[in-house]
This record gives structure tokens, C-alpha cells and sequence, in this order.
């Protein structure tokens, strides 16, 4: 918000998207701020988080590992997960790894927008 003050806060839900791969050096970090901003946020109200993939050209298993302990750590609070645009070998070591049984299809070309319009529940 503070980059693109005329982007519109999201009342229901939070969408965050790593800079740079999900690798072991940073997926703990990446967890940790996604759940500090829920901390800092009015949780209650969340009902969506988004992680955006795009930026991510590669993950490792501890960068799947950590979607799949945030995906649980949400669902607990009533918060879904979704991934968005996640590369060909991403999705496939998600798809293996079965997040994709928890946060639903991973669609390459599916964007924020594209979300936030579809019938998804948040």
C-alpha cells in the first residue's frame, strides 16, 4: 500500500507474493511475515490469504513444507490458502507434495483479480 497508494485494501483477505524463490533460507521468513501481518491486521476478518507465485521461478521441499504448515496454521484460524501463478515445476512438486488437495487448483495463468472474481468464498 505504501508503493501503490492507490491500491484498495482487501476487508476479507491478504494476498502476499516472495521476491524471489521458496528455498530453505527464506520459507520460515516468508511464514513468519505472512502471520505477522495477520497478527498486526484484524484477523478475525480474514477469510482469504493469496500467496502469488509469480516472482517464484523455483521452490525447494522446505519452501513446500512451509505452504503446507501455513496452509494448516490458517485453516485453524478459518483462513483458506490459495496459490496463484505458480511455475510448471512448482506446481508440479506442490501437486506431489498434495497441497494442492488442500488449497485447491493451482492455475498458472489464475491472477489476483481472477480470484478475487470468481466465486471463491472469502
Amino acid at each position: 500500500m505504501a508503493r501503490h497508494p492507490e491500491n484498495e485494501p482487501l476487508a476479507s483477505a491478504i494476498a502476499f507474493r516472495p521476491e524471489a524463490s521458496l528455498v530453505y533460507v527464506n520459507a520460515d521468513t516468508v511464514r513468519e511475515a505472512v502471520l505477522r501481518h495477520l497478527r498486526e491486521a484484524d484477523s478475525s476478518a480474514i477469510r482469504l490469504a493469496v500467496c502469488d507465485l509469480s516472482a517464484a521461478p523455483y521452490m525447494d521441499l522446505a519452501g513446500s513444507r512451509m505452504l503446507r504448515e501455513l496452509q494448516a496454521e490458517l485453516a485453524s484460524r478459518g483462513i483458506s490458502l490459495r496459490i496463484i501463478g505458480a511455475r510448471g515445476s512448482v506446481r508440479d512438486l506442490l501437486r506431489a507434495d498434495g497441497i494442492e488437495d488442500k488449497v485447491g487448483r493451482l492455475d498458472r495463468t489464475m491472477t489476483l483479480d481472477g480470484l478475487l472474481a470468481s466465486n471463491v468464498p472469502v
